[in-house]
């Protein structure tokens, strides 16, 4: 019994140790947790600073404008070619030379042609306006000559109307059978004269109204005649008109000239070639340039046109270069890798993107590699502070720990340190922005560092 009891209290005994061991050691594990909590510790005295949010992506440098040569002619020899790929050239330089032998024939003929035209325009006109200047005056003249006629006639009938109305009176006042007689004789001539008078009176009036008409009918043929002249000659005139411009336009094209400052970089012709249309010369204008590059699927969403954007070419020792977005692409570009239809694969090579340089630098070259910075959003002046310093509560507020010093009112104090509860706002690759009342310039944030105590929790843990 004794010995139980000896081996009762050595067991107990050897609790008693073990427990004190555990506790020493959960103390000592507790003491050095806090030592390491506080030697891990550091901070960073809070200010406002500039976020910046951007997507990187790699393109090409180009020309911001390429423009192809060309000229509305067919059949022409090229005479003499004035640049190569690689040529500088300025606005007006003459790039090429035509042959313009047969244009310029061409243009003479039209030009002579033309003269001809407004010559014989002039010419006929005056000859149908001369025979309508004729019919007018004979229908005047006619008018007029035949009016009189029939006006003295009218006269002559009317005098012998009034003879017969005379010879009827005297008769009736005749004082003897002779007179009766005589009267009566006189008045038969002057019936048979009126009968003849009427006829003829009947007569020219009606060869007065065929002659007008006829004269009538006379000027508004030569009238008509003189219209289609006009617009015959007008017609042939404007065709001729017509030819010549088009002779020389087309001598116009030949001049074959840059339409800005740039640099030739393709050549599509030679001398003695045979023109018939198409590209001449490229020319890329080197005064401005962008950058063509592809985003993935992932960074896409956020590019929109008008964000700015920050260039970088080893030519150029990385100096920033400011640009902007200028196209993005509303679909990914898809490559077949083998095959041709259904049978063949494809693979995305991303989302098209165009950077438009607003920084002028003559060390760039169209073809270089540039990296780009899209700015995706933007924070000015605002508090900001690494995401380490920010934690959340259980009820799922974010909050900061600032060294308490103590001042102004009584903070809500956790191990010497004071939390302060915080709105999270934009976020960069490492810094977020926080807003909230108890911030200030020269707060001085406690960013503590987990490896200590993760460390010596597993050290209790084995224990």
């Amino acid at each position: 019994m004794e010995i139980f009891q000896g081996k009762g209290v050595k067991a107990g005994i050897i609790a008693a140790v073990a427990v004190v061991a555990v506790t020493g050691v959960i103390v000592f594990a507790r003491n050095k947790l806090s030592k390491d909590y506080v030697q891990a510790d550091r901070n960073i005295v809070l200010k406002k600073m500039d976020l910046t949010k951007s997507a990187s992506v790699t393109g090409t440098v180009k020309s911001e404008s390429s423009k192809t040569v060309s000229a509305p002619l067919k059949g022409i020899e090229v005479k003499k070619v004035n640049v190569s790929a690689g040529d500088k050239v300025r606005e007006g330089d003459k790039l090429l030379e035509f042959n313009t032998d047969n244009l310029e024939k061409a243009l003479k003929e039209a030009e002579d042609n033309l003269s001809n035209a407004k010559k014989d325009y002039k010419s006929s006109v005056s000859s149908a306006q001369s025979k309508l200047d004729d019919a007018r005056n004979t229908y005047k003249s006619d008018k007029k000559r035949l009016e009189k006629k029939v006006s003295d006639i009218k006269k002559s009938l009317d005098g012998i109307k009034k003879k017969i109305r005379e010879l009827n009176k005297d008769i009736e006042d005749a004082e003897n059978v002779e007179e009766k007689m005589s009267f009566t004789e006189e008045l038969l001539r002057a019936e048979e004269n009126k009968k003849i008078l009427q006829d003829v009176y009947e007569a020219a009036k009606e060869n007065k109204k065929s002659t007008n008409k006829q004269n009538q009918s006379d000027v508004d043929s030569a009238n008509e005649a003189l219209e289609t002249v006009k617009s015959n000659g007008e017609k042939n005139i404007k065709k001729a008109r017509r030819k010549a411009r088009k002779a020389k336009e087309q001598l116009g094209d030949c001049n074959v000239v840059a339409a800005s400052n740039g640099i030739v970089t393709a050549v599509y012709v030679e001398t003695g070639d045979n023109y018939n249309g198409g590209d001449i010369v490229q020319i890329d204008n080197t005064s401005s340039f962008k950058v063509t590059a592809a985003a993935d699927e992932y960074n896409i969403s956020s590019i929109v046109k008008g964000q700015k954007a920050e260039v970088f070419t080893a030519a150029t020792d990385n100096d920033k270069l400011e640009g902007k977005v200028t196209f993005v692409a509303p679909s990914a570009t898809v490559t077949n890798t083998s095959g041709t239809g259904s049978t063949g694969n494809s693979s995305l090579d991303g989302y098209g993107i165009e950077i438009t340089l607003d920084t002028k630098d003559d060390r760039l070259r169209i073809g270089m590699t540039a990296r780009c910075s899209i700015i995706l959003e933007e924070a000015e002046d605002v508090y900001a502070v690494p995401y380490d310093a920010i934690h959340v509560n259980k009820d799922g507020t974010s909050v900061i720990y600032a060294e308490d010093t103590g001042q102004g009112k009584k903070p809500k104090k956790k191990a010497g340190k004071r939390e302060i509860e915080v709105t999270k706002g934009m976020e960069s690759d490492y810094y977020v922005e926080i807003r909230g009342d108890g911030l200030s310039e020269g707060l001085r944030v406690i960013i503590p560092s987990e490896s200590g105590i993760s460390s010596v929790r597993r050290s209790v843990a084995a224990c």
